[in-house]
């Protein structure tokens, strides 16, 4: 896919995920967190344990065993090797196939944009500045926030 192709996309994706300027409490706008890099949240109440749930066998059956924890879960389609991005109350993730996805960083899951790349995404997405930083593995792209 070509650089021209992928305009359109962004389109959709600056409508639906314009970005704040301004850092919120919970943001989470580069890899390991802030400036610092220290992997370190400022959050309070965050569960020490938590569990996705699935299925386990007990003796001669199967158990469902239901999510601990665990408030939503987007399946995204393929690997991913970055990590997520949380600014504006917005998520952003990359995967191998290419397709950044856009979800809402709120109690519900909300899918509010996906745009395919054509190309892999492995970086993590930053945020600086109201502008988000999105490495292919071809192209740097920076989008700016829509006001």
């Amino acid at each position: 896919m070509g650089f021209g192709r992928v305009r359109p996309a962004l389109l959709g994706l600056l409508s639906a995920a314009a970005l704040a300027g301004a850092a919120f409490a919970a943001d989470w706008p580069q890899w390991g967190g802030r400036n610092q890099r220290n992997f370190a949240s400022d959050e309070k109440g965050i569960p020490a344990t938590f569990s996705p749930g699935g299925e386990k066998t007990e003796g001669d059956r199967t158990v469902t065993v239901p999510p601990q924890n665990i408030k939503w879960a987007a399946k995204l389609g393929s690997q991913t090797y970055g990590n997520p991005t949380v600014s504006g109350g917005k998520v952003f993730i990359g995967d191998e196939k290419g397709k950044v996805t856009v979800l809402a960083a709120a109690k519900e899951k909300k899918v509010l944009h996906e745009v395919n790349f054509g190309v892999p995404v492995y970086t993590t997405p930053i945020v600086a500045n109201g502008v988000l930083y999105i490495a292919s593995q071809t192209h740097l792209y920076a989008i700016q926030a829509v006001k």
